[in-house]
């Protein structure tokens, strides 16, 4: 019998599932069954799971649940019978759900003097993997350590394994899948480990780049010799790849129409791949530093109507192959084929718009100083103190090395804003140097960000907006392609509950439990809570969600989810994610995977680049900074809108 019971996790959508199998081979052990083999006593032990969870049938008093919980005796006394010698015949019987269950049990009760050097390399011979189930047992590796350290070492997925561990950022994994590493694995060993495997021809590249952006830590630590070779490797393994035939280019290309009549932005697809970005100059060249700013970001579409920054890493954005077979580091940024599309593009826009604006003797500089000191005033009384950009003759690195610290003296202005009033020229001169983490809103209440990762939260987040999730696939919509079930049920009116299989209504029950779905008699599925779902949207893509642009009743909302515990009140410029892509650009104290400009130009680091990696650089500043602004513009126009509403009241100043 292959379909047997099996406990995941407390917030798996598929407990209702498993918990109805469960109640059945319950009835069978209270009418008197009895286990016969391993498999059977590993279903009781997943059984016993349930309960000691705290999830159990409507049909299991008290009295049932404390027979269920004294499975345990029987399933402890079977697993305390076993032998070294028995152990190679009663693992081949398990079948496959129960492969990674059998050492998990045979970890929760104890039993001693199981493994043995000859049993387990009997074991891997034909299952190499199983080492790495045992790993995850953390008294089987205490008891076991030598043996399990030996066997790591000459092990051909060790390297695999000890990355996955100290350093691979598998987001779908549980707790259940740690790694517990044998003590007796020196850093040294596993530094071996990980130099051996660059040495191999079959190196996966996604494991080079592992190696390559590790952080070290007290317990793991990569040589800079190997940290070097992996790089190196690397690099071969890239450009290999791309001297293949198998690899589509694509050119991206921005164009700026001298033609008065053409559309202020339009694209076009050259030659069926390659994507050319259109623009009016003549549109751009009419526009004053306001004009300018709101031109980054609605033509160029930097930041969405709500003031996010759209050039983050999305989550929502990572397409399902690259979330499948794609690895990343614990310390790295994220960087999808939509993100490095993004900011590929936004460094051209940057780079053609101050080709434009040079017709008629501006540059993005000045149209930026002019905006700061004097539009924001103006618009807002913001008194700032002067920025100074390098000269237009000077170099690149130059610029480079004038930008940075200028970036840095506005967000210490603002900081002085947002916190008194005004920028009081003496307190910024003595101001410690800031991170961008650290700047504040001028408003209260600016943002909630997601806290942590609130499971009923990350349900809501797979069942309405993933690629993934098996509601999208139904009869008869199955060949709409719709690319999630929130696009399905948005677009089509007779969504129907009985088209569904069992195990997909599970979770429509789900949805429907939770209040965001009505099921009428017929069947058709409604939608109930509709701006509700779009606050879902909102979080899921950008982490994190405006307060005052939403009306009172998603407010309400937004407060509720607080109470639960799946938000937290965010009251700085930036949201968290919005954080992580200036430190990204900006400093490695975070990421070790980004260009960290800043580290770079003002420690030195920049020496010996060339002309085109310094005006690259130059160009990523510039964005920087005129996203910085815009934010700033953002949260002084919000707070004066809300002054003038009488809703920025004392207490959420």
């Amino acid at each position: 019998m292959q379909d047997r019971v099996r406990f995941f996790s407390k917030e798996d959508l598929s407990l209702s599932y498993y918990m109805s199998m469960a109640e059945g081979v319950v009835d069978e052990y209270s009418k008197g069954r009895h286990p016969s083999d391993i498999n059977d006593y590993l279903e009781m032990y997943e059984i016993t799971l349930f309960v000691e969870n705290g999830i159990y049938s409507d049909k299991w008093d008290e009295k049932k649940r404390k027979e269920i919980l004294g499975y345990s005796s029987s399933i402890a006394k079977y697993l305390s019978s076993l032998t070294s010698t028995s152990l190679l015949s009663v693992y081949s019987s398990l079948i496959e759900i129960y492969s990674e269950v059998f050492w998990e049990a045979i970890d929760k009760y104890d039993i001693k003097n199981l493994i043995s050097k000859d049993v387990l390399q009997g074991l891997l011979v034909e299952k190499p993997y199983v080492l790495r189930d045992i790993l995850e047992c953390k008294r089987l590796v205490k008891s076991n350590c030598k043996v399990l350290a030996e066997l790591l070492r000459k092990n051909v997925h060790a390297a695999e394994w000890l990355l996955g561990c100290y350093v691979e950022d598998n987001k779908l994994s549980d707790s259940r899948s740690k790694l517990y590493i044998p003590a007796t694995l020196s850093i040294e060993d596993k530094d071996a480990i990980l130099s051996e495997y660059i040495d191999r021809p079959n190196a996966n590249i996604n494991y080079l780049r592992l190696i390559a952006y590790a952080k070290n830590m007290p317990d793991f630590k990569v040589s800079d010799k190997t940290r070097l070779k992996a790089l190196r490797r690397e690099r071969e393994e890239n450009q290999h790849i791309l001297s293949g035939g198998n690899v589509m280019k694509t050119n991206y290309t921005v164009r700026m129409s001298n033609d008065k009549n053409a559309p202020i932005k339009d694209a076009i697809l050259e030659n069926g791949h390659n994507p050319t970005f259109i623009y009016n100059s003549n549109f751009l060249l009419n526009q004053d530093p306001v004009g300018l700013m709101n031109y980054c970001a609605q033509v160029f579409e930097m930041t969405t109507r709500l003031g996010f920054i759209t050039l983050i890493s999305k989550e929502s954005e990572r397409g399902a192959i690259e979330r499948t077979f794609g690895l990343s580091a614990k310390n790295t940024y994220p960087q999808s084929i939509s993100f490095n599309f993004k900011e590929t593009l936004s460094w051209l826009q940057i780079e053609a718009m101050q080709n434009v604006l040079g017709r008629d003797g501006r540059t993005i500089e000045n149209m930026l100083t002019k905006f700061y000191e004097t539009d924001l005033f103006d618009k807002f009384g913001y008194k700032s103190l002067n920025i100074e950009f390098a000269k237009n003759t000077e170099s690149l690195k130059q610029k480079c090395l004038v930008a940075l610290p200028l970036m840095e003296n506005i967000i210490r202005q603002y900081t002085l804003y947002a916190e008194n009033g005004e920028i009081d020229p003496e307190l910024l001169s003595i101001m410690s140097p800031m991170k961008l983490t650290e700047i504040p809103s001028s408003i209260k209440r600016k943002y909630y960000a997601i806290k942590g990762k609130p499971t009923d939260l990350l349900n809501l987040f797979y069942l309405f907006f993933s690629d993934q999730c098996v509601l999208t696939y139904v009869d008869p919509y199955k060949d709409a392609n719709y690319p999630c079930f929130f696009d399905l049920i948005s677009n089509e009116n007779e969504v129907n509950f009985n088209d569904y299989k069992d195990y997909q209504k599970n979770y429509l029950n789900y949805l429907r439990n939770t209040g965001y779905l009505s099921i009428s008699e017929n069947g058709t599925i409604r939608v109930e809570k509709p701006k509700d779902i779009l606050l879902l949207k909102q979080l899921y893509e950008y982490q994190a969600c405006p307060y005052w642009y939403y009306d009172s009743a998603i407010q309400k909302s937004i407060l509720v989810m607080v109470e639960r515990g799946w938000l937290v009140e965010d009251n700085h410029l930036l949201t968290p994610s919005e954080q992580d892509y200036f430190s990204y650009y900006l400093n490695n104290e975070k990421f070790t995977n980004g260009p960290a400009l800043r580290n770079r130009y003002m420690h030195g680091a920049a020496i010996g680049a060339s002309d085109a990696e310094h005006r690259r650089a130059y160009f990523r500043i510039l964005n920087l900074i005129i996203l910085l602004t815009l934010k700033i513009y953002e949260d002084l126009s919000l707070k004066k809108a809300l002054s003038e509403t009488n809703l920025l009241r004392k207490d959420y100043r």
